[in-house]
């Protein structure tokens, strides 16, 4: 009987410490498969449909707020706002991605991103995550801050899906 006692006790622990570590796990999956571009990792670990959507929103409220103070009293209001919602779709698709996540994270443009070396690419795995601040947000969602080089702080938010998490809004300095 002790041993049944001690089992399942062993067995709780160790389901609860992987359900602690689950987020974890997942930051550091998400970590090299955006640096090794791998796309099976990525798909597991990152819902990009509620990523593209939560972004999406982002920006266009950023865009709808200077809009609105710039056009006020402007004719061509709902025109500037329908012409910037389709542009925001564009754009976040074309962030959204390995490469464009990275940009994001560390606060780079497209074109510094481009420039990277092999050498600088592997110590990318290393330093994406190390500063960052970490913590649970409820037992349901885990936030992770991180510094980028511009001096912005990036949040992603995840979401834990069944027992494993994945990676659900990014929170980015925009006007940076």
């Amino acid at each position: 009987m002790k041993k049944v006692i001690l089992i399942i006790s062993l067995l709780l622990v160790s389901a609860m410490a992987y359900l602690a570590a689950g987020p974890f796990l997942t930051l550091r999956a998400i970590g090299c498969g955006l640096v090794e571009q791998d796309s099976d990792v990525l798909a597991a670990t990152i819902n990009f449909p509620a990523l593209r959507q939560n972004f999406k929103q982002q920006i266009n409220t950023q865009m709808m707020n200077k809009a609105a103070s710039g056009l006020k009293d402007n004719p061509l209001n709902v025109l500037a706002r329908g012409v910037a919602t389709h542009m925001t779709d564009r754009l976040v698709d074309s962030l959204v991605t390995p490469a464009g996540l990275i940009g994001i994270i560390e606060g780079k443009n497209r074109m510094e991103n481009a420039l990277i070396s092999p050498e600088e690419q592997a110590a990318r795995k290393e330093k994406l995550f190390k500063n960052a601040r970490m913590g649970y947000d409820s037992i349901n969602r885990f936030s992770v801050w991180v510094r980028n080089e511009r001096g912005g702080e990036v949040r992603l938010i995840l979401a834990r899906d069944g027992l494993s998490w994945q990676l659900v809004n990014l929170i980015a300095p925009l006007d940076r």
